[in-house]
């Protein structure tokens, strides 16, 4: 996973969600970097991902997006809303696409944090 400042300074993008195995594995790694690599200390305004939600191509839909969607509203990680699902008709027509928009609650995402690998959470 890899988290990438878009044109607008106040969106973020989360790459590569499908390769983490769980929500809270991506959710770990997404913490780890936003709040120890490179002296990070503050979230973003908004992060946006994207999963592949159905595949006629080659088989590499998942859960991923709903999985980290669901951890995001069940943990209380702030507000997340979803997209509807669109055929990749550019990149990938064999794929069916879906993006979320999430508002980070740094507080609540901090303390998530503390409890789930990163000690203070500062």
């Amino acid at each position: 996973m890899t988290l990438q400042q878009m044109g607008c300074c106040a969106f973020n993008e989360i790459r590569g969600l499908s390769g983490h195995n769980s929500a809270p594995a991506a959710m770990r790694e997404f913490c780890r970097q936003t709040f120890t690599q490179f002296g990070r200390r503050r979230v973003g305004a908004f992060y946006i991902f994207t999963a592949v939600v159905k595949s006629t191509r080659d088989g590499l839909a998942g859960k991923y997006g709903d999985n980290f969607a669901k951890l995001i509203k069940d943990k209380k990680l702030g507000d997340v809303t979803a997209t509807m699902v669109r055929v990749n008709r550019r990149n990938v027509p064999g794929h069916h696409i879906q993006g979320w928009v999430w508002a980070p609650s740094e507080a609540n995402l901090k303390t998530w944090w503390a409890k789930n690998g990163g000690g203070s959470g500062n």
